[in-house]
């Protein structure tokens, strides 16, 4: 069982991280909003080392017998802690708990004590039921998760997810893949983008960047 992590982050590919271990590379799905905070990081470009508390777990990939094992990443012990009890609650899977923490895990925790479903059937993919059955399962248990700060939410609400085309997201795996760090990709995108806006594949899309550096 692998509880953690401890090594540099390669980079950020979507929600998940690439964190290299003594020449391993382990991919570490995180909650959107923590990716998307470690993917700003402005020193993302000189691999810092991290550290991330893990579960591991198996995924159904769609298709009877279609079974992936995966690990799931917090910066947080505790994070990861409250995690694992809100997926103790029956019915409720590893996806479905990940897009419901829109809130600080502190609100959540206190949503559960107070008994307040009401609030809880407001996250994602809840609903009253299944506020309901979270707080039969687990009030009383997770009280010192409200002591926690109130910092960000784990996970980024829906409307506030950035959303990039794929053929943007596929051109971009292909120049990390080459030998660009993030940030230089990042700016080659979004130039050559700015310069043509009618592109609309990721092999256009490649080309013209690597056009546009043969020129220089």
């Amino acid at each position: 069982m692998i509880t953690m992590l401890r090594g540099r982050l390669e980079r950020v590919r979507g929600e998940a991280a690439i964190i290299e271990v003594i020449g391993v590379f382990y991919e570490v799905l995180l909650p959107s909003g923590l990716a998307q905070r470690l993917s700003r990081r402005p020193d993302l470009d000189q691999r810092p080392e991290i550290t991330l508390h893990t579960l591991y777990y198996i995924e159904n990939a769609g298709g009877v017998g279609n079974m992936r094992p995966r690990l799931l990443g917090f910066t947080e012990e505790m994070d990861r802690e409250f995690f694992e009890l809100l997926t103790s609650v029956g019915k409720l899977g590893t996806r479905t708990a990940l897009r419901a923490l829109t809130m600080p895990i502190s609100e959540i925790a206190a949503a559960i004590e107070a008994g307040d479903a009401r609030t809880l059937a407001r996250l994602p993919r809840i609903g009253r039921r299944m506020a309901d059955k979270i707080i039969a399962e687990l009030r009383g248990k997770v009280w010192k998760f409200t002591l926690l700060p109130s910092g960000e939410p784990l996970t980024a609400p829906p409307q506030a997810a950035a959303e990039e085309e794929p053929f943007v997201q596929e051109a971009r795996e292909i120049l990390l893949q080459v030998g660009y760090r993030p940030t230089e990709a990042a700016a080659a995108i979004e130039k050559t983008l700015k310069a043509h806006p009618d592109i609309r594949t990721s092999q256009q899309l490649v080309q013209e960047i690597f056009r546009a550096r043969a020129a220089k």
